[in-house]
């Protein structure tokens, strides 16, 4: 094993805050190994997605040779749901360096719901109001107070880097110089066409699957049993099971969006005593909406 071919870089997330973006903008700096697995989610063992340390080790053996090798897992910061990571981080590479993207937090949770209307692991069929009421995930990964203190608290300030993605956005280029600079290399050496495109956007039109019957008509016991149905019920399997397009724009999130906002919004105010960020940015957590209503009047999707 190549012990010196250690990661010393973590993208820890957020989620839907422009990491794939960032990892392949850091990943073209000269200096700089990012991992060609994104998201190996080596410190959550329990997700199973990890196939042991050689494996995790073998993504950084082409980047032997760089400063700094890293990767990026936005499960990192998915407190509570997965707590102990930071630890781990620090039994395996005590000197490693952290960047954290965040954006709005109501439009992260906004996009994480969606994400999970069109995923193939999740079941998301609630409302988004019913969502962000009933799956704590929601709110709990736009809480960056509360995914951050592990990480300060383990490594302290000056090894935790924060932006938010409305800088990225603004201005990529500086955004990211920034960050490596904060790495302790030159930025001069990143190309600045390597900063122009943005990965993993959400699209207005979102298609979703019925996750299970899917599986099982594309499944073994599908192939074997399905020749002994008749052809109309097949058909109507086939029919069934086709994705089902959801334009956003459609949906309503008035009475969410005022929800993440009435319980975001006292959060985020411990953030200021951990980080600088210019929250005014955020400009979806600080608009007007009305109050969030006790039953929901969103069809569900």
């Amino acid at each position: 094993m190549v012990t010196s071919a250690k990661p010393n870089l973590f993208v820890i997330g957020a989620m839907k805050s422009a990491t794939s973006s960032l990892h392949d903008y850091l990943n073209a700096h000269p200096d700089i190994y990012m991992s060609s697995v994104k998201e190996p989610c080596h410190f959550v063992p329990e997700l199973g997605r990890t196939k042991g340390l050689e494996w995790y080790m073998s993504l950084f053996e082409d980047g032997a040779d760089a400063v700094i090798r890293g990767e990026s897992s936005v499960v990192y910061t998915h407190m509570p749901d997965h707590p102990g990571v930071a630890d781990r981080i620090a039994a395996f590479a005590p000197d490693a360096r952290f960047i954290y993207v965040m954006r709005d937090p109501v439009q992260r949770a906004v996009s994480h719901y969606w994400h999970r209307v069109r995923s193939h692991r999740v079941e998301e069929n609630r409302s988004p109001l019913d969502a962000f009421r009933e799956e704590n995930c929601y709110l709990d990964y736009s809480d960056y107070a509360l995914q951050l203190e592990p990480y300060l608290d383990r490594f302290g300030r000056d090894r935790v880097h924060v932006l938010t993605m409305e800088s990225m956005r603004d201005n990529p280029l500086a955004a990211v110089s920034e960050s490596i600079r904060f790495l302790g290399l030159a930025p001069e050496k990143l190309p600045t066409a390597a900063v122009q495109s943005r990965r993993h956007e959400t699209p207005g039109v979102v298609t979703k699957k019925i996750g299970w019957l899917h599986r099982f008509r594309h499944g073994p016991l599908w192939n074997r049993i399905g020749p002994m149905f008749p052809k109309s019920i097949r058909k109507m399997g086939r029919k069934v099971s086709e994705p089902v397009a959801i334009d956003r724009s459609s949906v309503d999130m008035t009475e969410a969006i005022a929800y993440a906002q009435s319980q975001l919004l006292p959060r985020l105010e411990r953030l200021d005593t951990l980080v600088q960020i210019d929250q005014s940015v955020w400009t979806t957590l600080h608009s007007c909406a009305p109050a969030p209503t006790s039953a929901s009047s969103h069809p569900s999707v």
